[in-house]
């Protein structure tokens, strides 16, 4: 080829032999709860197979084959492929595997549970406000999979938040969330306990009522409380509970 008014280029071009398809008839199209994996299995009557080229011909040899997703990801309508394998098919004469694929169907992969709890949490009673949580246990990551792969943002709620006074609280996480899970979130619990302190009666003390008894309030021994480095509460306690069999304070005045 010529041409007196032009300067060929000749530039290759490429040609591409994409598998051949075969056809057949699936007798389960497969859905998986997410593993981490793009594994798939496909069940099909081996007997209908079908769409070779001319005078070639593949024979199935299970009816139950493994197969590839178009990706690990959570999702519906994803594509599922099978490269024909010597371990589930026989090639006849001048017949390569390589050169076929059987059929793509659509399946779907679906979330993975994953549970949350919040951890649990102990203070003595220190007449402070509890604020926050104390982290969080994760059961269901698959694949080797971390909390790296959530997101949003953390944040507790529940009856724990702004408690301060002796008791059990729900500590209750959430807002996170991630792509390939169903999060369930799974309330800890606060404890506060009363605070124990070394007390000593001031003669004729006045009572106070705890349950059904008059018990005399105490003031406590502000010296030792120095020593032992904790909070120093006023000189007269004025609510008592009963905790483990002894009696406690539970607040005071000055």
């Amino acid at each position: 080829m010529s041409s007196s008014n032009y300067a060929l280029t000749f530039i290759p071009g490429t040609l591409t032999i994409t598998p051949r398809e075969l056809t057949a008839t699936f007798s389960s199209i497969p859905t998986k709860v997410y593993d981490g994996t793009t594994a798939a299995m496909l069940r099909f009557d081996r007997d209908t197979l079908g769409n070779f080229a001319g005078g070639e011909s593949i024979t199935a040899t299970s009816d139950t084959v493994t197969a590839l997703y178009d990706s690990k990801n959570v999702g519906s309508g994803k594509t599922v492929t099978v490269a024909l394998s010597p371990d589930y098919f026989n090639a006849g004469p001048g017949t390569n595997l390589a050169n076929y694929q059987l059929k793509t169907v659509q399946a779907s992969i679906t979330p993975a549970p994953l549970m949350v709890r919040a951890n649990d949490a102990w203070k003595k009673y220190d007449g402070k406000a509890y604020r926050g949580g104390n982290g969080l246990t994760y059961r269901g990551f698959v694949d080797g999979e971390t909390s790296a792969v959530m997101t949003g943002t953390l944040r507790y709620s529940g009856a724990a938040q702004g408690a301060a006074l002796p008791g059990s609280y729900a500590i209750v996480p959430e807002g996170l969330l991630a792509s390939n899970y169903k999060v369930g979130f799974v309330p800890g619990k606060l404890v506060v306990d009363p605070y124990t302190f070394n007390a000593k009666m001031i003669g004729a003390a006045p009572h106070v009522l705890v349950g059904q008894r008059r018990l005399p309030k105490f003031q406590d021994d502000r010296t030792r409380l120095a020593d032992a480095g904790r909070p120093a509460f006023a000189s007269e306690c004025t609510k008592l509970v009963e905790h483990r069999g002894s009696m406690q304070c539970a607040s005071s005045r000055k």
